[in-house]
């Protein structure tokens, strides 16, 4: 937390993110960790720190005898790493104000990976009390945890809205090509309830508001690139074999990949029109690099990026002498740069992929590669080539004879 996060918070009452302590004693030490592991359980979902103010009475008013010592700022700062509370929460202690501080703060950051227990307990808060959680509110917590431990994909997004989503086209679209037309009739479920089917959208917390995930962001967002600044396919041209070489051409498509995935297929359909070869009795008509080797490593590229932890595009690269298609992200899982192309696989965004698979962009499973391979033996193509690290994928393809 900065200092205007600090000055904000410290404005408030007391509540489900702030408490206030007179003083550090024996039994006020039993309350502290109590609500430590409160704010470390985050009930309420908030998702930001929880301060303990140290030297501010429950009235608001400074504890006159109350003073800040290096020893105190030390002894709550290892507050949790007595085992006393499990597992350890992130937890830093500062005195305030720098310059004259009258007040401790006991900074604790929410563990969205597992449950807080403090003498074998989970306490929560709810406004400015902490009990120990009921069943039902046990229960919230999991539940919180299993969608926080849910592929990137399937997250519901804390910057995402609804209507950063298109609703219509959801049900238009979507739906009529994802499921069975007389499913559909059957159910008359809410429009809430059929995105969280598909993982495309969720509630953060217990308001009930929806926010959207990156798989529905991806397939049926307004514009995806406002929350995932990557999602969007780079096409360059150069008159040459090297980076240096003038640009021909240069494109960017953004939008839901429901348009954006033929919008690619058609940019490079005509950048790559086909060839007659009449050198043989019957006309041939071929080109530099096939359609489909091309259709299915793009899409795979788009498919198994990692969308969280970089902004950078699918690149195409198209030289005079090869095509380069860059994949944000190394290999997923049990796929290694050792045995990346071997017939292993796995899913990054396991939910983005059933997605277009429902909505045919996808046909089979894991058989992209091998469909590429084939046409470009096909058309004369050498076997396509693989730089991968745990940064990013590239396949290179050379052309035909």
């Amino acid at each position: 937390m900065d200092e205007g996060d600090l000055e904000e918070l410290l404005r408030r009452p007391e509540g489900e993110r702030v408490e206030w302590k007179a003083t550090v004693s024996d039994s006020s030490l039993a309350k502290i960790r109590r609500t430590v592991c409160a704010f470390a359980n985050d009930l309420p979902r908030h998702r930001r720190p929880g301060v303990v103010v140290v030297g501010r009475r429950h009235d608001g008013s400074v504890e006159p005898a109350f003073r800040v010592t290096p020893k105190l700022v030390e002894r709550l700062s290892q507050i949790g790493k007595d085992g006393a509370i499990v597992p350890f929460p992130s937890v830093s202690a500062r005195p305030w104000p720098a310059d004259a501080p009258s007040l401790l703060l006991v900074v604790v950051q929410p563990n969205p990976a597992s449950l807080t227990r403090y003498d074998g307990r989970h306490w929560v808060g709810n406004g400015d009390q902490t009990h120990q959680a009921s069943a039902a509110e046990e229960r919230r917590l999991i539940e919180h945890r299993r969608a926080a431990n849910l592929p990137f994909d399937a997250r519901p997004l804390y910057t995402a809205r609804a209507d950063d989503l298109d609703l219509d086209r959801f049900r238009r679209e979507f739906l009529a090509s994802a499921v069975d037309p007389e499913v559909l009739r059957q159910n008359q479920r809410p429009v809430e309830q059929q995105l969280a089917a598909f993982r495309f959208a969720d509630a953060l917390d217990d308001t009930g508001a929806l926010h959207p995930t990156p798989a529905g962001l991806l397939i049926v967002g307004r514009a995806p690139t406002r929350i995932l600044p990557g999602a969007y396919v780079q096409f360059v041209r150069h008159d040459g074999p090297s980076r240096a070489d003038p640009i021909l051409a240069a494109h960017e498509v953004r939008g839901a990949l429901i348009d954006a995935l033929p919008d690619v297929d058609r940019l490079l359909a005509g950048q790559n029109p086909p060839r007659v070869d009449l050198s043989r009795d019957t006309e041939r008509r071929h080109s530099v690099y096939p359609a489909v080797a091309l259709r299915e490593l793009v899409r795979n590229a788009v498919l198994h990026r990692d969308y969280e932890s970089t902004n950078a595009p699918v690149a195409v690269r198209w030289f005079s002498d090869r095509v380069e298609i860059h994949s944000p992200g190394g290999p997923y899982g049990q796929v290694t740069p050792a045995n990346f192309g071997q017939g292993a696989t796995d899913y990054r965004n396991p939910h983005l992929a059933a997605a277009l698979r429902g909505l045919g962009f996808v046909q089979r499973f894991g058989v992209g590669l091998d469909l590429a391979r084939r046409a470009l033996a096909d058309n004369g193509n050498p076997p396509p080539e693989f730089q991968v690290d745990a940064e990013h994928v590239t396949v290179i393809l050379r052309p035909a004879p």
